[in-house]
């Protein structure tokens, strides 16, 4: 090959690497897939119990048993006390023991708590309803390795001069849902009191955790539409009772729906105040 032809072969080698350069795309300009975002579900389990029910501290312990598996902030438990077994005998007439509520009590006779026997769970309200303890850890990890397409985020103020709470919710959800609805409750933790045991045992200074203490939008929460990227936000104000001890007080919202094969989309978990 001469001089001459090696020089056009050289130009023409220079021309095709210069032009695969041009056609290349900057790192910063490439199309990078976003993958659909999801959160982790948490798992609400609606525990049905009583201070007179023998078997309910067992249930109790089942939760923390299940907490410290999958942790607090997955597994989420309300205590609804209700039912007779809630209540004592006062000059021949069935009177409410402290941690009774009528509200809990409407959820109580609303899911036909008295067919089951208690303790006994709903949980995240889809499928086994009505469940006995032994029964709820293979539901509970079922639940949590499907995931969700909502977020919630809490946001508490407290003012300890006037005893009041501002509760702020905050759903996000990368699907559209019309007709759910938010429920937002109030729990309280570390409360003292009455707890009949097993073989004739009272405690009066039993540890109750996790127990439902009022519905903050009521009974059954209020009506939602979720749009798709699109915050849907709610606030409520909220004034304390004077038993309650605000340090152990946490708002717990879920959103759900009333279908039983849809249940609760999601819950989250939040203290009222840190102090």
């Amino acid at each position: 090959m001469n001089t001459q032809k090696l020089v056009s072969a050289f130009f023409v080698l220079a021309t095709l690497i210069l032009t695969a350069c041009d056609n290349e795309i900057h790192e910063n300009d490439r199309f990078i897939p976003v993958e659909k975002k999801v959160a982790r579900r948490a798992v609400l389990i609606e525990d049905f119990t009583a201070q007179r029910c023998v078997n309910c501290p067992d249930a109790t312990d089942e939760i923390e048993r299940l907490q410290e598996q999958y942790g607090k902030e997955n597994v989420i438990a309300v205590g609804i006390h209700s039912g007779d077994l809630a209540k004592e005998l006062k000059d021949g007439k069935l009177v409410p023991l402290p941690l009774w509520t009528e509200t809990g009590q409407e959820y109580y006779n609303a899911q036909s708590i008295i067919n089951f026997g208690q303790p006994t769970a709903i949980i995240n309200r889809v499928d086994g309803w009505g469940l006995a303890p032994g029964k709820w850890s293979d539901v509970v990890g079922k639940m949590l390795e499907t995931e969700s397409p909502v977020t919630i985020n809490i946001v508490n103020r407290y003012n300890d001069r006037m005893k009041t709470a501002t509760i702020n919710i905050e759903i996000m959800s990368n699907e559209t849902f019309q007709n759910k609805h938010l429920q937002v409750w109030l729990v309280e933790d570390k409360v003292k009191g009455l707890q009949e045991m097993k073989n004739n045992v009272t405690k009066d200074d039993y540890i109750h955790n996790h127990v439902f203490r009022t519905a903050v939008n009521g009974t059954w929460g209020e009506a939602i539409h979720i749009e798709k990227g699109v915050a849907t936000k709610t606030n409520h104000q909220l004034t304390l009772k004077e038993e309650w001890k605000v340090e152990n007080l946490s708002v717990v919202a879920f959103v759900y729906d009333k279908d039983e094969e849809v249940g609760v989309l999601q819950v989250a978990k939040k203290t009222l105040a840190n102090f």
